[in-house]
């Protein structure tokens, strides 16, 4: 028993001693992050990035001519402060030692097949800003297998204001994107969908359905030319399985005159149903003996199609970046 009591105090005075031999484990202080792309009052923009053994990084985008170069500060920060910029959507990226790189401080990025843009959005009472004081559209997902081609595919659908409140038919517009971009390009970098929300509300384009698909089924078609197995791939995927989808979900009109195909650059060449080698009608049934019904293709290129031209008094649909803005709507087709 004597021993027992011994050793327990032997125990107990040691104890303090033998933590207080331990080391302090020093607290890591984490940094702060880096915050890029801060907008001014003025509409000057400051932009920063952290590059430890960079010699020179420069900004360059839609918003100036030549590169900007940065200067570098502490902790290996480097920023610049431009002067004002007009509003409006621009993209832009950092040139590390000449690498071309996104801004790794600003969330907004510009959907690409090789992302390398940054998205810099400066609000003003442009076309493609947000007006809270107007209806606004709904841009919903949808993901889908396209059996024609034996795919995985993704597409967005735009309807209009106060589409959930009518039984209404809208006219239906293809919109497909340029060779680099995704089919998410439209509405995360173009705003489409508010352009189209504030073109119907000034009553300078009608109410319609637009769908974005994705241009590229093949996915190494992209880099390697606009391939024609890429090109008969998406007038395939678009016959028999998105419009017959469309048809299917959404409340669209039937007939040519109530449908059209627009693009952005390679977009713009988006196979119609007159390119088939052989006759599909618009729902993508198969042959028959009548002509095929014919959607009209529109080559356009969206930013420099002036406002004014957007108008359409005969309900046939107008061409133009296409809009929505409330929360965006998921689901699996197929």
């Amino acid at each position: 028993m004597k021993h027992l009591l011994f050793s327990l105090l032997t125990i107990a005075l040691l104890t303090p001693a033998i933590a207080a031999e331990k080391p302090k484990k020093k607290k890591r202080k984490r940094q702060p992050p880096v915050i890029s792309a801060t907008i001014h009052k003025d509409h000057s923009v400051t932009f920063r990035i952290k590059a430890n053994n960079a010699k020179r990084v420069e900004v360059g985008g839609e918003f100036t001519k030549k590169r900007i170069p940065l200067i570098k500060g502490t902790n290996s920060i480097w920023s610049v402060k431009t002067d004002p910029i007009e509003p409006g959507l621009y993209g832009y990226s950092f040139y590390v030692d000449g690498l071309q790189t996104l801004d790794p401080g600003n969330p907004q990025l510009k959907p690409m097949r090789a992302p390398k843009t940054s998205i810099l959005h400066l609000p003003g009472n442009n076309l493609w800003d947000f007006n809270p004081e107007i209806p606004h559209g709904t841009v919903h997902y949808h993901s889908y297998h396209s059996n024609p081609i034996n795919r995985f595919r993704e597409l967005q659908v735009y309807t209009p204001p106060g589409y959930e409140n009518t039984r209404q038919k809208y006219p239906l517009l293809i919109l497909q994107h340029g060779h680099s971009d995704t089919f998410a390009t439209w509405t995360t970098h173009g705003k489409a969908h508010w352009i189209l929300d504030n073109l119907i509300a000034g009553n300078k384009a009608v109410p319609m359905i637009i769908v974005m698909l994705d241009g590229h089924p093949i996915p190494s078609s992209f880099g390697n030319g606009r391939s024609i197995n890429n090109t008969e791939e998406l007038r395939l995927d678009l016959m028999e399985t998105v419009l017959p989808m469309i048809e299917k979900k959404y409340r669209v009109k039937s007939g040519p005159e109530n449908r059209a195909i627009a693009g952005l650059s390679m977009g713009g060449g988006t196979p119609s149903p007159s390119a088939s080698p052989t006759p599909v009608n618009s729902t993508g049934s198969a042959p028959s003996a009548q002509p095929s019904p014919r959607i009209p293709t529109l080559r356009t290129h969206l930013r420099n199609l002036p406002a004014s031209k957007i108008s359409n008094s005969s309900g046939s649909p107008s061409v133009k970046k296409t809009s929505s803005s409330k929360k965006t709507k998921t689901s699996s087709l197929g």
